[in-house]
């Protein structure tokens, strides 16, 4: 694949060059998975299982013409093999009542990440390291869950350790000279538990309502190095975009051929970086973390059929409530719907041969 470029650092011999780099990439993924299921009685079944993972990729590139002071790129290159094991426990204690427990370790390659690309503006680039080690969980939890004939009820409580997260940054000294802006780092180990609460009663047979609530918990062991020296110091140690809080709630309305559906969705506080880009000379670097304040959307649908034709409309965003804090010079500050309510509308037609 191939992109164009412009040179942004001002200190660069090069600085405002525009040029073409191509890269070349490859990658061979294995993996073998194996479970059994073992009932010990008609009360209690045991699923252990385990998975096996080999990851063997190379990246290349190369500039269409001289914008560093080498031209010669070094080679990106992961080979990792990953032995995972996951049992999992299930145990009825009624006909209503089940009790489940699951425990298991993951494996994530350092390679790819393209999902937080678009987070970033005027196409920069972003060098992986061959030094990266790949992201390695060990994932815990337990639930109880309740199935009566009109009413449905689970509580999961769960833990994840993570080791060896791989981050964001910006380009250190020597990757910064070879013309990158970013780079992928280990930043520091963390974890991530909570406890979380669904229901669904069904009413009258046509009626139903859903609602669900989580509490999270998402931390790295130590602050991260880039924030040390500021105020935020101790606000970086909790996982960016990552709520303290969410819950859900959908009401559904069945009657003969027609459909209707509210939901709302609720967004606890949660902490997100705004990395100053255009710094302004008088005022200084503004760069900090955010603690957003809480808020619910409300979102409204009804759906029908008439003859052959299916006819349908909603409403997104009810309230209208829109991020309170903007920064063009930050792609990745998004925590919040940017656009306000939504109309939509539409009519599909079913035809049979």
């Amino acid at each position: 694949e191939s992109g164009m470029y412009v040179v942004i650092d001002p200190e660069s011999d090069y600085f405002s060059e525009s040029y073409k780099s191509v890269s070349h990439k490859s990658a061979i993924e294995f993996g073998f998975f194996l479970q059994d299921e073992w009932s010990l009685n008609n009360k209690f079944i045991i699923v252990p299982g385990i998975r096996l993972d080999m990851h063997d990729s190379e990246e290349k590139y190369k500039a269409s013409k001289q914008v560093t002071k080498t031209n010669i790129f070094p080679v990106t290159k992961f080979e990792e093999t990953s032995v995972n094991p996951r049992i999992a426990l299930k145990y009825d204690i009624s006909k209503r009542i089940t009790l489940r427990a699951n425990a298991g370790t993951g494996f994530r390659a350092p390679y790819g990440f393209s999902e937080d690309l678009h987070l970033c503006s005027g196409s920069p680039r972003i060098w992986k390291s061959s030094n990266l080690k790949p992201e390695r969980s060990a994932s815990y939890n337990f639930s109880a869950d309740y199935y009566g004939s009109q009413f449905r009820t689970s509580v999961n409580i769960f833990r994840t350790d993570l080791k060896d997260k791989i981050g964001f940054t910006n380009a250190n000294a020597n990757v910064a000279s070879l013309g990158y802006d970013y780079q992928w780092e280990n930043i520091d180990n963390a974890f991530v538990q909570g406890i979380e609460a669904s229901a669904i009663i069904h009413l009258m047979n046509k009626l139903e309502i859903g609602i669900d609530f989580t509490c999270n918990q998402g931390e790295y062991n130590y602050i991260r190095e880039d924030w040390e020296a500021t105020p935020y110091a101790e606000m970086s140690k909790y996982i960016s975009r990552f709520p303290k809080t969410t819950g859900n709630i959908t009401i559904e309305y069945n009657l003969k051929k027609w459909n209707f559906a509210i939901s709302g969705s609720y967004q606890g506080t949660m902490y997100i970086d705004y990395i100053n880009k255009n710094i302004d000379p008088a005022i200084g670097d503004q760069s900090r973390i955010k603690k957003t304040s809480s808020f619910m959307l409300f979102n409204s649908h009804v759906s029908g059929k008439v003859n052959v034709f299916r006819l349908y409309a909603g409403v997104n965003n009810i309230l209208n409530y829109i991020q309170d804090e903007k920064h063009i010079d930050d792609a990745a500050f998004m925590y919040a719907p940017i656009y306000g309510i939504i109309f939509y509308g539409g009519i599909t037609i079913n035809i049979r041969r």
